[in-house]
């Protein structure tokens, strides 16, 4: 990187950290959503097909960065309310042996899907909940938020820099 004729961040906090630390310089380049997508996501096209609403939502994948096992967690922790996880990899089998975790009769296990289904997930939420031990900056938080969901996430780096409130 420090022999690169141009370097570009996707974020303030991922600019200050590469200068901080290693005394490289960025152009900063966002990270961002379409719109015009977040607009075409009908939560009516998600709970036809899966006959599911008024749930809260994790939108990732089974690796440990995007921490699934806390998801799992608090879902257990709340039986009375309907939680979904989509991506890749993400089963029962997956996450019971990478995680030691009960899957709890509460959660529903979804295969990853095309980017238009997700957002109908995400429009069909009561609640989007990222659970990410880092982030760049994150675009299912983005389009989340673009969508105009409530969404919980960690306050660290990239998340804090996109919602901006503790």
């Amino acid at each position: 990187a420090p022999k690169a004729d141009i370097k570009i961040s996707i974020s303030k906090w991922l600019h200050d950290y590469l200068l901080d630390t290693y005394s490289i310089k960025t152009e900063i380049i966002p990270n961002g959503i379409d719109i015009r997508d977040c607009d075409n996501a009908n939560p009516h096209r998600f709970i036809k097909k899966h006959a599911l609403s008024d749930f809260i939502l994790f939108v990732g994948n089974i690796q440990p960065i995007k921490n699934p096992k806390f998801f799992v967690e608090l879902a257990t922790q709340i039986p009375e309310v309907k939680f979904v996880m989509i991506g890749r990899d993400l089963n029962r089998t997956n996450l019971i042996n990478k995680y030691a975790v009960s899957i709890p009769k509460n959660l529903v296990l979804m295969s990853q899907m095309s980017h238009e289904d997700t957002l109908d997930a995400i429009s069909a939420c009561s609640v989007f909940v990222m659970t990410s031990k880092r982030e760049g900056i994150p675009t299912a938080l983005l389009e989340a938020m673009g969508i105009g969901k409530t969404v919980v996430a960690p306050a660290h780096s990239g998340c804090q820099e996109v919602i901006q409130n503790d």
